[in-house]
């Protein structure tokens, strides 16, 4: 499913953008100063996201390519794509949590448990 890659990699290369543009919690609030925001992101996962996002389009221009590669050289991609799909997870996971652990509702916190 060659489109549901090309959307992935499309979402988490938008993401990599978009968090240049969120804020960042510090002790006094929420920072919104760009300066502020990048120096966190490029503390912290930048480093992990923009490889993960440069090896998922290289994969998929070569695929793109016709499958010119030789099949040993397909497959190392599609295992180490698979490590790239188990950092993501591990991401989300963290998210997630800073997520719920910001909600004050319990009905929400109820509601999103269940799901």
């Amino acid at each position: 499913q060659p489109w549901m890659e090309f959307l992935a990699a499309t979402y988490w290369s938008c993401d990599i953008f978009v968090v240049f543009r969120t804020g960042v919690y510090t002790s006094e609030g929420i920072d919104m100063n760009p300066r502020s925001v990048a120096q966190a992101y490029l503390a912290s996962w930048f480093w992990i996201d923009f490889p993960i996002v440069a090896f998922q389009w290289i994969v998929l221009l070569v695929d793109f390519d016709g499958g010119a590669s030789s099949g040993a050289t397909v497959l190392r991609y599609v295992r180490m794509a698979r490590h790239v799909k188990l950092l993501r997870l591990a991401k989300l996971d963290l998210m997630m949590n800073q997520i719920l652990q910001r909600i004050q509702s319990l009905r929400v916190l109820l509601l999103l448990k269940m799901s």
